[in-house]
């Protein structure tokens, strides 16, 4: 192959790297919010999932992001914009690099090929100064592309969930305010909430679920809990009592019941102590539940 050849090569590897420019800075045609919330959706990292992004979570903090995407697209924010305000908030780690696949697939190889053409010219015409000019110009072309693709403060995909912080709490109030017939937003809320230890606020979301979905003995428990753990059980009990009768053998409902009113020397807790035990022999807290059965048929005999 004679050096014309090799300047040809080097003249198609430009030409492709700027209309890979060229292309890229192509407004995109008219697409929907649910097409340019997917788009911004999948750089975002799910603050409380295990290596899932915002986009195909399915948690109830994902939703609430997705939510908080679209209204910024409505004001008219960019992605980058969208992006660099989850990252103020919530920290680098939020933001993810292009995802491999689709069109940012195709921006991941278009910088590779080109830096992997210009190594190979360059290897071919290292005794050639003429070819360092167009050599340079490729080589500079490339990083300008590699660099555009990356978000500002992007980081690699981490593997585990990213730490929940105060913001999550507050992200998850605003959403509960957007959608509030939306009963896993309330339930995540609650668990925030309790996360940190706040059990009265967290029993006041469990309490708005419990009235969407009044037949729910899971939500109705959760409710009772967080009002002992907030220091009202007496506010517990008829929470629990109510649960019982749609579904007798509902074993955390028996278990808390039954230990409160033991522990309050009721005699009507071991009796639900026993029907705990009956349902779930094999529970770790098991030898507890016998040894407080034995407590109060001592004071109750």
């Amino acid at each position: 192959m004679t050096r014309p050849w090799y300047r040809l090569a080097l003249g198609c590897v430009g030409l492709l790297a700027l209309a890979g420019l060229v292309f890229a800075g192509f407004t995109a045609p008219e697409r929907s919010l649910e097409e340019r919330t997917r788009e911004v959706a999948q750089t975002l990292k799910c603050l409380t999932c295990i290596g899932e992004d915002v986009a195909d979570s399915t948690a109830p903090v994902a939703a609430a992001m997705r939510m908080s995407i679209s209204e910024q697209i409505e004001l008219g924010k960019s992605p980058q914009e969208i992006r660099q305000w989850f990252a103020d908030r919530y920290g680098p780690g939020v933001l993810l690099e292009p995802p491999m696949a689709g069109t940012g697939l195709l921006m991941w190889l278009l910088p590779a090929s080109l830096i992997g053409c210009a190594a190979w010219c360059l290897f071919r015409q290292a005794r050639n100064r003429s070819g360092w000019i167009p050599l340079a110009a490729v080589l500079a072309i490339a990083a300008a592309v590699l660099a555009w693709r990356i978000p500002q403060g992007g980081s690699v995909l981490q593997a585990g969930s990213a730490e929940p912080t105060d913001n999550t709490e507050s992200l998850l109030s605003q959403a509960v305010a957007d959608a509030p017939g939306d009963i896993s937003l309330h339930l995540a809320y609650g668990r925030e909430l309790q996360r940190q230890d706040r059990h009265s606020e967290a029993a006041v979301q469990y309490a708005t679920a419990a009235r969407l979905d009044p037949y729910n003995v899971e939500i109705i428990y959760l409710e009772a809990s967080a009002l002992v753990r907030a220091g009202a059980p007496e506010s517990a009990v008829p929470h629990l009592e109510r649960n019982l009768q749609q579904k007798p053998d509902h074993s955390p409902s028996l278990l808390l019941l039954g230990t409160l009113q033991a522990r309050s020397g009721n005699p009507g807790g071991a009796e639900l102590l026993e029907r705990f035990l009956v349902l779930n022999d094999g529970h770790p807290s098991a030898d507890d539940v016998r040894k407080l059965i034995e407590t109060v048929r001592e004071v109750n005999p």
